[in-house]
């Protein structure tokens, strides 16, 4: 009975192909991480029927392209990037404190998905729940006014129904920020579009991984 061997020169392809990826991102040749995967592909001649890689090594790639720069390089712009996110945090809160009317019974925003954990590999995309009966526009207003870029505007579909969501970036991450009515009853533990589980933090915990950060 024979069994299949593993294609090492597969795996090594694939390898290459997300290395020089991630390169020519870092390079600004490609802008998109789909694109740099095409044109990584292109380059090296990758045969068509060989596998993409996949997001996670295309991560381990970026983290490894990152600390080759230098000791501090990786650690510093973690940290950025989590101060980033505390200081949007804090100035949701504070819009509901003082704008909503029930402000002070509503539950504080949230970061939901791989940004919970401090990962900001690669694609740096931070998902935030924000509990509110404010318009989307108070909400934009507010994300201008710490500095970042003008919103657009738009709807997903989820289990508890449509929901707004206000799309915006840095040079840091970019942020999808999930206006949740407080009409609406959700389960904080689970992704509302797959009902999966999902890792969330608030400020304070968020607050303990830059200590940890610290230390690297």
């Amino acid at each position: 009975m024979s069994s299949k061997r593993p294609d090492h020169r597969s795996d090594e392809a694939r390898s290459d192909v997300a290395r020089r990826a991630v390169e020519r991102l870092a390079e600004g040749r490609d802008l998109s991480i789909e694109g740099a995967v095409d044109d990584a592909r292109r380059e090296l001649r990758a045969s068509d029927t060989s596998r993409r890689p996949t997001r996670s090594e295309l991560r381990a790639h970026a983290q490894a392209y990152e600390e080759s720069l230098g000791v501090d390089v990786r650690p510093q712009r973690l940290r950025a990037t989590l101060g980033e996110v505390l200081d949007v945090l804090a100035a949701l809160e504070a819009l509901v404190l003082r704008e909503d009317r029930d402000g002070i019974e509503r539950p504080g925003p949230e970061v939901y998905g791989r940004a919970a954990l401090g990962e900001f590999d690669l694609d740096p995309v931070v998902h935030i729940r924000l509990t509110t009966c404010l318009t989307s526009t108070s909400i934009a207003r507010t994300l201008v006014e710490i500095g970042l870029e003008e919103p657009a505007f738009t709807t997903i579909e989820s289990r508890v129904g449509r929901l707004d969501r206000i799309d915006t970036s840095s040079a840091l991450a970019e942020y999808r920020v999930l206006r949740i009515p407080p009409s609406i009853s959700i389960d904080p533990d689970n992704d509302l579009v797959r009902g999966t589980r999902v890792p969330h933090a608030g400020f304070e915990e968020l607050s303990r991984r830059i200590a940890r950060f610290e230390t690297l």
